[in-house]
């Protein structure tokens, strides 16, 4: 004889499955934030280069005139 699935083990599956929905949903905007975050990253490494390359020949400039 087949059982059938009771009320209380249909709203634990219910349960379950939100719980995954949301972990899945928690999950893409952690990807999303990390993505931001690199991406921001890498802008600040890019201008950090660019300043201490900048200020190399402000230094160049400097001992070059005394």
């Amino acid at each position: 004889m087949k059982r059938s699935a009771g009320p209380g083990l249909t709203e634990e599956l219910d349960r379950l499955e939100r719980m995954v929905d949301d972990a899945v949903s928690l999950i893409n905007r952690l990807r999303a934030e990390n993505r931001e975050l690199s991406r921001r990253l890498a802008e600040g490494e890019r201008a950090k280069k660019t300043a201490v390359r900048r200020l190399d020949v402000l230094l160049e400039r400097i001992e070059e005139a005394t």
